[in-house]
């Protein structure tokens, strides 16, 4: 036998062994893992990754809108950031079924509208105030994009509360 056939002997060999040792100490059905977890985390991730896929969802479209009657849904409308436009009817429906779908659709584009708008004003004002924390020169145009803000959350408040 050669140097090499010794050296693959004796690594069959040992992971003979490991497997043997593997199968006679198996833990026992009361024993307890003390892991790197030890607690079920099941559940959990179950629910997390759930809101990531609603999360995901909701960024994918711009915005989305389903009505319903008694029976169940009745249609769903998504609105992606491109501005594509589709429905899906259960089924036939009467015009002011229409109406109101496409009423609720419009209510959630203004929504959604709204949103960005408070999005962007936030971030301008975000890099306004790093500006302003970099030089001090810059604070009369922090402090005007700051106030810039509040006069537009106010406007879109009056706003919303007019529809």
């Amino acid at each position: 036998m050669t140097a090499e056939e010794e050296r693959l002997a004796a690594m069959d060999a040992a992971l003979a062994r490991i497997r043997q040792i593997g199968e006679v100490q198996s833990l026992e059905p009361d024993s307890v893992s003390f892991g790197f977890m030890p607690f079920d985390l099941s559940g959990y991730w179950d629910e997390t990754v759930a809101r990531f896929r609603t999360l995901v969802e909701r960024l994918s479209q711009f915005a989305a809108a389903e009505s319903s009657i008694e029976s169940g849904p009745q249609a769903r409308s998504v609105i992606g950031w491109t501005g594509d436009l589709a429905t899906v009817w259960a089924g036939p429906a009467a015009p002011e079924q229409r109406q109101a779908h496409f009423a609720l659709l419009e209510a959630e584009l203004r929504y959604r509208a709204r949103m960005v708008l408070i999005l962007t004003a936030s971030v301008r004002v975000a890099a306004s105030l790093c500006a302003a924390a970099a030089s001090p020169l810059m604070a009369p145009a922090a402090f005007r994009t700051v106030t810039n803000l509040v006069s537009e959350l106010q406007s879109l408040s009056q706003q919303a509360a007019r529809e």
